[in-house]
């Protein structure tokens, strides 16, 4: 069903990819970040970023809910040198989504296309949806596409710590939903030393929420809409490559509104991050 790359394929065991971003509100789908000016996420080095395994947990019951596995794969288009984002998201009941972004990194990091495939427990594939990251993407929407948007889940975990702020902390990108393109605003909101499975970290503390006017709230709304729209929290590693290591936020399934999304390995490590399993989830 999925094909890994060599280096990291164990024929005995299946491995892991991001947490998945459907959430009851429009606004939390969206996911992260920015606030006064928006840019694209400065590109990394991305020969250098390492393969990463994450974690999803409820924070109402502490229940495994995804566990997340995300590599990243030179690909060649039409003789032009592009990245692949690849990514596997496994649940307890045994269905796997993939995902796979393209994006072209020079300067900075602009998204091409995204893939994303569901497969059930049995291996069939249940849907499959494409995402064009173009300035007409969205044929029926006001909206034109940005340069400075990207898909939610696993490839912001990379690009997010590269995001250019202004002198006061702060700045902003968009994010591609489904049928609209939201503005995602983003603070430095100081620092932290952390511990998440994967290890303790120095990190960047950052608030994250959509602005209040990308979300289409009728005018007489709007004066008020930042006390019930739905806040994030991240924390980024201050050392290179600076990689999302937790993020705190109404970002599960429609059933659990507050999530945490944690690192559990980093490198070498995180080929052998194993998908949660159905029955310890039971036990709890």
């Amino acid at each position: 069903m999925v094909k890994w790359p060599a280096a990291y394929r164990r024929p005995t065991r299946p491995y892991c990819v991001i947490a998945r971003a459907t959430v009851g509100a429009a606004a939390a789908s969206t996911l992260w970040c920015g606030m006064s000016w928006a840019a694209p996420v400065v590109s990394p080095d991305f020969a250098h970023l390492p393969p990463i395994a994450a974690r999803t947990t409820s924070q109402q019951t502490g229940e495994v809910l995804f566990t997340t596995r995300t590599w990243i794969e030179p690909f060649e288009r039409n003789g032009e040198q592009l990245i692949a984002v690849r990514s596997l998201i496994f649940e307890p009941a045994g269905v796997t989504v993939e995902e796979h972004t393209l994006v072209r990194a020079e300067a900075t990091v602009r998204a091409l296309e995204q893939e994303t495939r569901v497969h059930g427990a049995n291996g069939e594939t249940l849907a499959v949806n494409m995402k064009q990251f173009r300035a007409d993407a969205l044929p029926f929407a006001a909206a034109s596409v940005p340069d400075d948007t990207y898909p939610p889940r696993a490839t912001l975990l990379y690009l997010l710590g590269s995001l250019p702020l202004d002198g006061q902390g702060r700045g902003s990108f968009h994010v591609l939903g489904e049928a609209e393109v939201w503005r995602m605003e983003v603070s430095d909101d100081g620092r932290d030393e952390i511990t998440v499975p994967a290890g303790r970290f120095a990190c960047r503390r950052m608030r994250l929420r959509p602005d209040p006017e990308s979300l289409h709230f009728p005018g007489f709304l709007r004066p008020f809409a930042r006390y019930f729209i739905p806040e994030f929290r991240a924390w980024i590693a201050l050392d290179a490559p600076h990689l999302a290591v937790r993020i705190e936020g109404p970002m599960g399934p429609p059933r659990e509104r507050d999530v945490v999304v944690e690192l559990i390995a980093v490198g070498a490590d995180a080929t052998g991050a194993s998908p949660p399993s159905a029955a310890a989830n039971s036990k709890r």
